[in-house]
C-alpha cells in the first residue's frame, strides 16, 4: 500500500484542476436533470436535491474524503439508499438522473488519461506489484491504470465522481480482488491519507534449507509495527487485496535478494559508493545499482516491488550501514 501524499504532488491543486475540466459539463447536466432531482429532498435540511447539487457540486468533487463524509453523509445517505436502485433491470428516475450528472462512466469526457497523467503514479497504489504507467492520451488511447472507488459508488453514489474517492490502481486489485467490496477510512488504509509506510513491513518465512540459501520458495508475510489502529487497517487491506497470495508468485525476486545477502558484505553498498564516487552520488544511487529498486519510501510508487525489496534487504542486514 503506497501513500499518495507526497511533497511532489499537490493533491488540492489536482482536485481543483479535475473539477475545472468538468465544471461546464457537469453544470449543464445538473440543469438538464434538475426537474427530476428536485422531486427528491435531502435528508436533514429537506432541500430540493437538484438545487442542493447545484450549490454543492464543487465540494462534492474536490473536498477530501474525510470532509465529504462529515458534510454530506447525513444529508444524502438515506436519500440515495432509498432511491438509487435498479428495478426490473431498469434504473429508477433518481438513479438515471444522478448518473447523468455524475458522469463517471463517460471517461472520455472527464479525460481519464489526463487525470492519470496528472496524478503521476507508476505502480499500483494497492499492491506495488504492477506498473500502471499511462501510455497514450484521451485522443489516442493505449493503456492506463484503473480508478477504483475507495468507497464504492454502488453504496455511495454521490461520491462516484469525487476526486479523492478515485484510487489509481491495477486491474487485478480493482476488478479481481476488491470489486464492489466496501472499504472505509475507519477500517482500511486509505491511500490519500496513509500507506503501509514503515508500520507494516514485508518479511519472509523459510520452510527449509533451500529457502534460506535462496533456492526455494520462501513464504512472504508481514510484520505489523504500527499502532493497533494502523495494524488492524493493514491486516484488512492485506486480506482484501490478497497480498500474500499476490506476492507468493515473486519467490524468484525474493531469492535474488537472499542470494545478494550471501554475496554482499555488510558494508558492500557503502564500499560500492566509495569505489565509484563520480557515478554514485549517495547511498540511494548504490542501492539502485545493486537492486534496481527505489530506496526512498516516498519513491516506491516509481518501481514495482520496491517496498518488498527494501524491507527484506533491511531484514537481512544488507542496508544496515546506510547511515554510517
Amino acid at each position: 500500500m503506497i501513500s499518495l501524499k507526497s511533497e511532489n504532488r499537490d493533491l488540492e491543486s489536482l482536485s481543483n484542476l479535475f473539477y475545472k475540466r468538468i465544471k461546464d459539463k457537469i453544470e449543464l447536466k445538473i440543469e438538464d436533470n434538475k426537474a427530476v432531482l428536485n422531486t427528491f429532498v435531502t435528508d436533514k435540511t429537506n432541500k430540493p436535491f437538484g438545487d442542493f447539487l447545484e450549490k454543492e457540486i464543487k465540494d462534492l468533487i474536490t473536498l477530501s474524503l474525510d470532509d465529504l463524509i462529515i458534510k454530506f453523509k447525513d444529508e444524502l445517505h438515506d436519500l440515495c439508499e432509498n432511491n438509487y436502485q435498479t428495478i426490473n433491470k431498469k434504473y429508477t428516475p433518481f438513479k438515471k438522473a444522478l448518473n447523468s450528472v455524475l458522469f463517471y462512466e463517460a471517461q472520455y469526457s472527464w479525460k481519464a488519461y489526463q487525470t492519470a497523467i496528472e496524478i503521476d503514479v507508476n505502480t499500483c497504489v494497492y499492491c506495488n506489484r504492477t506498473y500502471i504507467t499511462t501510455v497514450g492520451d484521451d485522443s489516442k488511447k493505449f493503456v492506463r491504470g484503473d480508478f477504483d472507488h475507495f468507497m464504492p459508488k454502488s453504496t455511495y453514489p454521490y461520491l462516484r465522481f469525487s476526486f479523492f474517492n478515485l484510487i489509481p490502481c491495477c486491474v487485478i486489485c480493482n476488478r479481481n480482488a476488491k470489486k464492489a467490496k466496501e472499504t472505509s477510512i475507519e477500517n482500511n488504509i486509505y491511500p490519500y491519507k496513509e500507506g503501509f509506510d514503515n508500520n507494516t513491513v514485508f518479511t519472509f518465512l523459510p520452510n527449509n534449507y533451500k529457502d534460506i540459501i535462496g533456492k526455494g520458495k520462501p513464504v512472504v508475510d508481514f510484520l505489523f509495527l504500527g499502532t493497533d489502529e494502523h495494524n488492524k487497517k493493514a491486516k484488512k487491506n492485506i486480506k482484501l487485496f490478497r497480498l500474500k497470495e499476490q506476492y507468493s508468485i515473486h519467490s524468484q525476486e525474493l531469492n535474488d535478494i537472499i542470494n545478494k545477502r550471501r554475496v554482499f558484505s555488510d558494508s558492500y553498498l557503502k564500499d560500492l559508493q566509495n569505489s565509484y564516487p563520480k557515478l554514485l552520488n549517495n547511498f540511494e544511487d548504490a542501492y539502485l545499482l545493486a537492486f534496481g529498486k527505489e530506496f526512498d519510501l516516498v519513491k516506491d510508487e516509481n518501481r514495482p516491488l520496491s517496498k518488498l525489496t527494501r524491507d527484506i534487504a533491511d531484514e537481512l542486514g544488507i542496508i544496515k550501514n546506510k547511515y554510517d
